[in-house]
């Protein structure tokens, strides 16, 4: 594989790795919003939302994304278990209502007919 190659793949990643990133911290912000945080995942939240992800030290990142496979891992849509969950936002409306937002669409459209 050529240079060109490596280097679109590394643009590729990079663009993911960003965009995962400002999913967590929508979910982050939301979830202080909420004020439902508590304890060193409130602090390391707020820390990451105000200065980013290259401001964790230590084992700040591995807390905070172990909270967030935690919080997924009890959030999961009573219909699709997951399937269509796209970001972070989606398991918070699970958690409210034990369905995605596509599952929750689909629900209200067949309670209609």
């Amino acid at each position: 594989m050529g240079r060109a190659k490596h280097a679109m793949l590394d643009a590729e990643a990079n663009s993911r790795k960003k965009g995962n990133e400002k999913d967590i911290i929508d979910f982050l912000k939301e979830k202080l919003e909420r004020e439902e945080l508590q304890d060193a995942i409130c602090g390391i939240a707020i820390h990451l939302t105000d200065n980013g992800f290259a401001a964790l030290k230590g084992k700040q990142e591995p807390v905070i994304m172990s909270f967030i496979d935690n919080y997924k891992n009890q959030n999961i849509c009573q219909n699709c278990h997951n399937i269509n969950v796209l970001n972070l936002m989606d398991y918070l409306h699970i958690e409210e209502t034990n369905y995605c937002q596509s599952c929750m669409y689909d629900k209200e459209q067949r309670a209609k007919h």
